[in-house]
């Protein structure tokens, strides 16, 4: 296993390097998360699988209150699921919501 520290806005791999990439808890703490999408299916191969968990608004109401309040102080993203399949719609992929879990949604993307 190799651990490398990088910009995940500009990743520096070449073009369709990795057949899967996991990204778990981490999407709303990034400022510019579209761009950071847009970089992960870059350097996703086509046929590969990008597989994601992220907090996210509308799933539990009583998550969606507590959430609220914890990512105003942490300055992190409010995601729905909407939001993120509007996004992957207008990319040449095909979104799967995976599951559920309190307020995580799990989802993932299949590189057409």
């Amino acid at each position: 296993v190799q651990i490398i520290n990088d910009n995940c806005s500009e990743l520096n791999f070449d073009e369709n390097f990795f057949d899967i990439i996991i990204m778990d808890t981490a999407l709303h703490l990034l400022k510019d998360y579209e761009s950071s999408l847009l970089e992960t299916l870059r350097v996703l191969k086509k046929g590969g699988f990008f597989i994601c968990a992220f907090p996210c608004m509308g799933i539990n109401s009583g998550f969606d209150k507590s959430w609220e309040a914890t990512a105003s102080i942490i300055n992190a993203c409010i995601l729905n699921e909407k939001d993120i399949k509007m996004f992957f719609d207008k990319q040449n992929v095909k979104y799967s919501k995976t599951g559920t879990n309190g307020g995580l949604l799990y989802f993932k993307i299949e590189k057409l």
